[in-house]
């Protein structure tokens, strides 16, 4: 049943790339604004992110057993691809590197710089090869944000542990935090979204190592880096 649930998600993320672009903005973004911005929540953020986690997870667990209980699982099912669904790729980049590989192929500095702006989300380097390094990388960790530790933890704890990944990895992204709350130090947020990764992230090195990638393989073990989401 998970692997179906995992084919059928990938397929369905592939074949419908304007539902790719619109699900993380109506659906986490503005659970996690809606909350931080009830009255009673706006002088108490981390109870706020607390129930952020907590209520989502919990219903999505909940009705994941209720549902894989009767007419043979297929409700359950039905609903785990639904969960994998909104849950993988929050940014569809797959255009974006498409279009900056054929830039830097063409040597169209404007376009490539373009095209890293957007992978990077945030300033460019000015050197071309700091530019390819710095790209590399946050391909590298988009693969762990936005597909493998989502995956792993939806074989491990079901659609609930793909909803609490998701949920964590969107309380860290800076520009959903308050001014105040975006320029303190890592918190338990942070910490939480650390511990999700922490495994994934060697799973997803191990497997650059297996496939040959060895030099991708052991940077990324040995030098871990706790992924902040912009």
């Amino acid at each position: 049943m998970t692997l179906i649930a995992i084919l059928v998600a990938l397929l369905a993320e592939r074949l419908n790339e304007n539902l790719t672009k619109l699900r993380v903005r109506t659906c986490f973004a503005c659970w996690v604004k809606a909350v931080r911005g009830w009255p009673a929540m706006q002088s108490r953020q981390d109870w706020a992110d607390l129930l952020v986690l907590v209520v989502p997870v919990g219903l999505t667990a909940a009705l994941a057993a209720w549902l894989g209980s009767f007419w043979f699982g297929v409700p359950g099912l039905l609903f785990a691809i639904v969960v994998l669904f909104l849950t993988l790729h929050p940014r569809h980049i797959n255009p974006h590197l498409e279009a900056y590989l054929e830039a830097r192929e063409l040597n169209d500095d404007n376009a490539a710089r373009r095209e890293a702006q957007f992978l990077l989300e945030d300033a460019v380097p000015e050197s071309v090869e700091d530019e390819v390094r710095e790209v590399a990388d946050a391909v590298l960790l988009g693969g762990l944000t936005q597909v493998f530790a989502v995956l792993f933890w939806f074989v491990i704890l079901g659609p609930a542990g793909a909803m609490l990944y998701r949920l964590a990895w969107q309380l860290c992204r800076r520009e959903d935090l308050a001014e105040d709350e975006a320029s303190k130090p890592a918190g338990w947020r942070e910490r939480l979204l650390a511990i999700l990764e922490w495994l994934p992230a060697r799973l997803m090195a191990g497997l650059f190592l297996l496939v040959g990638a060895w030099d991708k393989g052991m940077k990324a073990w040995r030098e871990p880096r706790i992924v902040q989401p912009h």
